[in-house]
């Protein structure tokens, strides 16, 4: 799969045998659970009251990945190797059954999302080509493909009735598609896509948001009986976020040396923000859709100095993997907190080129959006906005917030 690579920063036994609880853990607070990985790739839900308990059973060479809870809060999925095996495991919170429901050695699944009602998982798999593919959480049928393409991103209704599916990049050759899940059938719209990432409904499915090709430029656009274009139109590709109320959407514009600041705009193009961080990274909206945290790397020092001796100094002072910081914007006030700078974990930093995609899937903000999750080389952090606060996690490479159980 073709992939857009965004970060253009340099450089990219006690726990074992207290089985059930960490006595360093800290857990996160106001009654919200985190699913994260341990160092040993076991599964482990941390609660507010402090209690950790692992889902997953201690095994030696099983590695654990995309990490997804549902959104019922009930239910997590994630792919699980042994050797070259992977599966698609569904597994329940509550009472801890575990239910596979897909296992297809030579087509192996990489990314995940659940439908908004929670009764379906709809995943990415390759083998010399890249499948959508959709199937049962319940395990009640085999998994059905979708379509075949490569690269591909998507967006499910609120209702889960439809997905709008962006194959194959720019147009001619990538397509905008609605497939309909009671009729399994895949209709191909007119539409040509721009150069973008992952299309947005609102909120009853009679809009849609996708980047639209206008001759060699691209514009972000509402598409619904008619289309009402909601940025001028650009030569650099564009990635945008729909916020979770669906009533602004942010966006980012980059070309090959450059990147635009977030700008944030009304879901009928009428109004317009700009948060001014530098070459962000990634940037994900809070649940009550009133902050943006962005993701921006830190300077990177180069030379050659005129004083030797500062370079010397600087140089040392630069580390070898790219670090990165938090800027927190909170909309109606335009105000910005800035957090101390950290190394993501090889998880977390893939996952950043394709923020819009994850955003749909999972939260790096707690359900009472006071809280933001990350991992770093040293395990899952907690980052409490208000107070700069900080509690371990986990000693793993990946946590999420868990919806609240509905």
């Amino acid at each position: 799969m073709r992939r857009w690579i965004m970060v253009l920063i340099v450089g990219i036994g006690l726990a074992a045998a207290l089985l059930w609880w960490q006595p360093w853990q800290s857990a996160p607070s106001g009654g919200q659970q985190v699913v994260a990985l341990d160092a040993n790739s076991d599964v482990l839900l941390i609660s507010a009251d402090g209690s950790t308990r692992r889902l997953t059973a201690a095994s030696a060479g099983t590695r654990r990945t995309q990490l997804t809870a549902a959104p019922d809060g009930r239910q997590i999925a994630y792919i699980e190797q042994q050797g070259r095996t992977q599966q698609l495991i569904v597994q329940d919170i509550a009472s801890g059954t575990r239910t596979t429901v897909y296992d297809e050695p030579s087509l192996a699944p990489f990314y995940l999302a659940w439908s908004p009602d929670s009764r379906w998982i709809t995943f990415l798999a390759s083998d010399l080509q890249m499948h959508l593919l959709i199937v049962p959480a319940d395990g009640s049928a085999t998994a059905h493909e979708i379509t075949v393409g490569s690269p591909s991103y998507f967006a499910w209704s609120n209702d889960s009735a439809r997905m709008l599916l962006h194959i194959g990049g720019t147009a001619p050759r990538g397509e905008l598609f609605i497939y309909t899940a009671a009729t399994k059938q895949l209709e191909r719209l007119h539409e040509q896509p721009g150069d973008f990432q992952t299309p947005a409904w609102n909120n009853d499915g009679a809009v849609f948001y996708a980047v639209i090709r206008e001759g060699a430029r691209n514009r972000l656009t509402a598409i619904a009986a008619e289309t009402t274009p909601l940025m001028a139109p650009t030569s650099d590709a564009v990635l945008f976020s729909m916020a979770p109320d669906q009533q602004r959407l942010a966006y980012v514009t980059f070309g090959s040396s450059q990147r635009s600041f977030v700008h944030v705009i009304a879901a009928d193009g009428s109004t317009t923000q700009v948060l001014e961080s530098p070459l962000p990274l990634a940037f994900f909206w809070s649940p009550d859709s009133r902050q943006i945290a962005t993701i921006v790397p830190e300077p990177v020092i180069t030379g050659p100095s005129a004083d030797a001796g500062v370079y010397r100094v600087a140089a040392a002072a630069q580390p070898a993997l790219p670090q990165v910081h938090w800027e927190v914007t909170d909309l109606a006030s335009s105000t910005t907190q800035r957090f101390d700078p950290w190394v993501p974990s090889d998880d977390f930093l893939s996952l950043l080129p394709y923020f819009d995609q994850y955003a749909t899937s999972l939260s790096l903000w707690s359900p009472d959006s006071t809280r933001l999750i990350y991992a770093n080389s040293a395990g899952v952090w907690s980052l409490e906005v208000a107070s700069g606060q900080l509690q371990q996690l986990s000693d793993g490479s990946q946590g999420f917030w868990v919806p609240p159980m509905r």
